[in-house]
């Protein structure tokens, strides 16, 4: 018998709650969501910065030195 390994288990209410979180995700730089990506698609890099603005972020933390 094969044994599944590194299994995480939740109850059905925090699996809702997690689900609920993700689709309530708004970026901080420039408020794309879930259902409202940036022109081109982004994806998420924090729990509340999209993968455009990530290296916006970068940049102006270089130049403010």
């Amino acid at each position: 018998m094969d044994v599944e390994k590194n299994v995480l288990c939740i109850t059905r209410e925090e699996a809702e709650k997690k689900l609920e979180g993700l689709k309530n995700r708004k970026c901080r730089v420039c408020g794309c969501t879930q259902d409202h990506a940036c022109p081109g698609g982004c994806y998420w890099v924090e729990d509340d910065l999209c993968s455009k603005c990530a290296g916006t972020e970068q940049i102006q933390e270089i130049a403010e030195g």
